[in-house]
């Protein structure tokens, strides 16, 4: 969106907003298709006759439409919300989805202060501010800033101070400022590349640290799900608390909460999964000595019910704490699913009944199947791809039944076929 100048992206908004919500459920491939005839005003199947738009603002309507379809489900209240004006789809794929933003907002609770040191499209800072009685948005990208300048007046904040300068420099210059809560997403990517080391980001983790606990009474570090928290932990003092969160059983982020407070050995674990109906499937405040203290696994063959965890819980990999806490047994060292006579109702992640155990025999199964011979197919542990097990039973992907390919406590490869409870 380089083309719009945002000075004046405020009226380009307002001409164009009787198009955007005319057309907001409209392919967008159609309207471009149709553009000479929009822009012509030649009919008013997609305007209004009052309401001609030039190219430019065809072009900026197009983008919103794009972004608020596509991120719908990203930010299920924002894009429906015409006060809020999106950027473009770079900065809508590298924000913060409104659940993980909310979730973020509170971690710690009854703050004053917070400040976001890498506002980008803003969405952290706008749930920051909605607990906080004053906010600090900072970023160093002056288009971005003024979109968010727009969005912030637009949606009535008062209480959001807006800084248009790098995570560094903001340190620098204001270390004798304090706040409840600070926020930093540092950069993974530069160019066609992504880094999953503290020292690669951008800023640099390891050399800002000390700055961010010094005007910081808690720091929340947002990294990729895929850096290893045990690399983390060695390299970070001060870790209060590291919370893994998914949205939909994916994995999105991994948060490292630092304090001045902390203790190494007091750092509690969240597991989280967030669902688009607001729902929440969490382990909360796992404590260190669960994870570190090795706490026996126990192992059984196939029971009554198969638990696979959701993608929060695999990440921390916790498999003796599960054990315990949940009365269940694991199948193997390396498959990573759990079994139980006994329901587990409050499991956190996937429950199936189990109505059978086969090998990769095609006519073993049929019984199991429908007529259209539909299965969904897990694979744990398991030498071949879902793709050749489907080939070689004759089936294909869906319907009601699951089948996870696994191996169980007797190294055997076997297929458990289950229902959903």
């Amino acid at each position: 969106m380089n083309i719009y100048n945002t000075d004046n992206i405020s009226t380009i908004y307002k001409n164009t907003l009787d198009f955007l919500k005319k057309n907001i459920n409209e392919d967008v491939n159609k309207l471009v298709f149709n553009k000479s005839k929009i822009i012509s005003n030649a009919d008013n199947i997609y305007i209004n006759k009052a309401n001609k738009i030039n190219e430019i603002e065809f072009n900026f309507a197009i983008e919103q439409i794009f972004m608020r379809q596509k991120f719908a489900k990203k930010f299920p209240n924002l894009h429906k919300n015409y006060d809020f004006i999106f950027t473009n789809r770079i900065n809508c794929e590298q924000a913060s989805s409104e659940h993980t933003a909310n979730y973020k907002a509170n971690i710690i609770k009854n703050y004053n202060t917070s400040l976001d040191l890498t506002g980008g499209l803003g969405i952290d800072s706008l749930f920051f501010a909605k607990y906080s009685k004053q906010h600090c948005y900072c970023e160093r990208d002056l288009a971005l800033c003024n979109y968010f300048k727009i969005n912030t007046n637009n949606l009535s904040y008062n209480n959001i101070c807006i800084n248009n300068t790098s995570s560094e420099a903001f340190l620098d210059n204001n270390r004798d400022i304090k706040y409840d809560i600070v926020y930093i997403d540092p950069d993974r990517r530069n160019k066609d590349k992504r880094y999953f080391l503290l020292n690669q980001l951008s800023p640099n983790i390891l050399t800002i640290k000390d700055a961010l606990l010094n005007i910081g009474e808690n720091v929340i570090i947002k990294l990729s799900p895929l850096f290893d928290i045990s690399q983390v932990k060695t390299l970070l003092s001060n870790i209060q608390g590291i919370h893994v969160i998914s949205v939909e059983n994916e994995c999105k982020e991994l948060l490292v909460v630092l304090s001045n407070k902390a203790r190494t050995d007091e750092i509690k674990y969240y597991a989280v999964n967030l669902f688009n109906d607001n729902n929440r499937d969490t382990i909360n405040d796992i404590s260190e000595q669960e994870i570190d203290n090795n706490l026996a696994i126990t192992y059984s063959f196939v029971q009554k019910n198969i638990y696979e965890p959701n993608s929060s819980l695999m990440k921390i990999g916790s498999w003796g704490m599960i054990c315990k806490k949940y009365n269940v047994s694991k199948l193997h060292i390396n498959s990573h699913l759990f079994t139980s006579n006994e329901v587990v109702s409050n499991f956190p992640g996937r429950k199936f009944e189990v109505i059978g155990v086969e090998n990769l025999n095609s006519k073993k199964l049929l019984p199991y199947l429908d007529k259209d011979k539909k299965a969904n197919i897990t694979m744990r542990n398991f030498p071949i791809q879902a793709k050749e097990i489907h080939k070689k039973l004759g089936t294909k992907d869906g319907g009601n039944i699951y089948i996870f390919a696994t191996t169980t406590i007797d190294n055997k490869h076997n297929l458990i076929i289950t229902k959903n409870i």
